[in-house]
């Protein structure tokens, strides 16, 4: 169990980065969702399977391009990022 939580939050860099250069927004791999920075132990469960889901459709991002548009539209946790010169206080304000 411990190694495939280990393993979920090292994945987890690479799985946003890539949906984020699918959606065309070009990031660096220190840039994290700012509700999963630094907190991987602090997610939720119903975080970790939304989590999952988005891996599951970014294994075939063709076949699943509209569902993946559909989350990047409506989930405003996966664009609101932390980077080594922004974090949470920055992101506090809409």
């Amino acid at each position: 169990m411990e190694e495939a939580f280990s393993r979920r939050r090292k994945s987890l860099p690479t799985l946003f980065y890539d949906f984020h250069a699918l959606m065309n927004n070009e990031i660096s791999y220190k840039f994290q969702p700012s509700y999963i920075d630094g907190k991987f132990e602090l997610l939720s469960e119903s975080d970790l399977i939304e989590i999952d889901e988005l891996a599951q459709l970014m294994i075939d991002p063709d076949a699943n391009f509209e569902q993946l548009l559909e989350l990047w539209e409506t989930k405003r946790k996966y664009r609101k990022l932390n980077s080594p010169l922004v974090g949470d206080w920055d992101n506090q304000y809409e």
